[in-house]
């Protein structure tokens, strides 16, 4: 999270008007404006972050808890809050009344070059609530959504309005992580698990997984997945499941695993020349 320096440090890099200073300030300072609760098809709950130092509430399992495990991984994101403020949007029903509603955004999401509101539902949710409420729900032509109303609410502030889906979300990370998360905060790594486990993956850069597993003292599997999950050794958690440990290749670093899918691509394009 920003410290008071750092977050004036970043509205003054960001031009953010002194409204939308004032309003994001009070997100920051405030708990959130509504408490979640569940229905027949969701499952609300939350989740202990790290790295805003509490618990997030999500309302949905499907989509909200997702996001959160994304703004948690994502480097560009500096801090989130839930159920963060109270909107009151204007636009027209599908008759031609004129309708004002209130409505709460899923987070107000800090990033690093911008801030704004992010609103999560399935694709199926929204294709819905757009027959119901054409001018408030829109998709473009390129499939994108938007919610003019609420868009044009939060711009005189400096901040944007974002509708997002399932479909952005990228299951293969998501899984990961829920694979893992026993394993985040364990303390008790086996130091000689440890300089063993990172040797042997140190010399064979690009093992899999399963060769590793099968390779090792088997006491020491739940050393291995510490090590993964505090990323003291590097596996692209985005392109393959772990449970498929023979297709996993790992590696003593991010650096080491970009040296070495070089490497791959070069051999493969000589070959195929």
């Amino acid at each position: 999270m920003l410290n008071n320096q750092e977050f004036e440090q970043w509205c003054h890099r960001l031009c953010l008007p002194e409204t939308g200073k004032e309003v994001v300030q009070h997100i920051r300072c405030s708990e959130p404006v509504r408490k979640v609760g569940g229905g027949a098809k969701n499952v609300c709950g939350s989740y202990p972050s790290r790295k805003m130092g509490k618990t997030i509430q999500f309302e949905s399992h499907k989509v909200e808890l997702p996001a959160i495990v994304e703004y948690k991984n994502d480097e560009d994101v500096l801090e989130y809050y839930d159920q963060p403020v109270r909107l009151s949007l204007s636009f027209r029903s599908k008759s031609g009344r004129s309708v004002v509603t209130a409505h709460t955004p899923d987070f107000l999401v800090i990033r690093h070059n911008c801030a704004g509101f992010e609103e999560w539902k399935t694709s199926e949710r929204l294709k819905t609530l757009a027959q119901k409420q054409p001018t408030r729900y829109q998709q473009s032509e390129d499939g994108q959504w938007q919610a003019p109303p609420a868009k044009t609410k939060v711009q005189p502030l400096g901040l944007y309005y974002k509708l997002r889906t399932d479909q952005e979300i990228n299951w293969i990370a998501y899984r990961n992580h829920q694979f893992l998360r026993a394993y985040f905060n364990q303390d008790n790594l086996n130091p000689e698990a440890r300089t063993r486990v990172i040797e042997s993956v140190t010399a064979n850069p690009g093992m899999t997984l399963k060769e590793l597993l099968e390779s090792t003292n088997t006491s020491w599997i739940d050393d291995i997945y510490i090590l993964i999950a505090t990323k003291q050794l590097y596996v692209d958690l985005k392109a393959i499941a772990l449970s498929e440990s023979e297709k996993v290749h790992l590696f003593s670093s991010q650096q080491m695993a970009a040296t070495y899918n070089l490497i791959i691509s070069q051999k493969t394009a000589a070959t195929i020349a």
